[in-house]
């Protein structure tokens, strides 16, 4: 997360390590490395002003390899939040479209709208954890239906 104090005083970096530990700490799993420098494979964030934006506050493009597996993410904020706590909700919301969650009703944290809640909710928490425990590329085509015969 690049290093960013908007004229507000709103400290983005900060606010998106403390996003990143609340998925972290509510879900009990270690989902994100911070690095100095932009990886080639993870999550890179992009701050764009309101112009660019438009209406939207944050986005994610997911960007998948060669082989269709998801090797990168881009979060995109706008650049002039007022305050830090619109922000970390934004920000926090941003991290669950990395973990490829998708837009839930309205209370969740993945909610398309406003407001947003304060944060992941148990439901959320329990998807991330079915989502990790589930290798990439699970292929259920294979997966066999049939009731097995009884023990003897």
């Amino acid at each position: 997360i690049p290093e960013y104090v908007n004229e507000n005083g709103v400290d983005y970096a900060q606010t998106g390590r403390q996003a990143a530990e609340h998925w972290e700490q509510r879900t009990g799993i270690d989902l994100w490395e911070f690095v100095d420098n932009p990886p080639d494979t993870g999550v890179v964030f992009v701050y764009r002003t309101k112009a660019e934006m438009g209406v939207q506050l944050g986005y994610t493009v997911h960007i998948n390899g060669p082989d269709g597996y998801p090797v990168a993410n881009e979060v995109h904020i706008v650049d002039n939040y007022g305050t830090q706590g619109p922000l970390l909700k934004t920000m926090m919301h941003e991290f669950g479209h990395t973990i490829r969650l998708y837009h839930l009703p309205s209370g969740y944290l993945m909610y398309a709208g406003q407001p947003l809640p304060d944060g992941v909710t148990d439901d959320e928490v329990l998807a991330v954890q079915l989502y990790t425990a589930i290798p990439n590329g699970i292929d259920m085509g294979v997966y066999d239906e049939t009731v097995p015969a009884e023990a003897p």
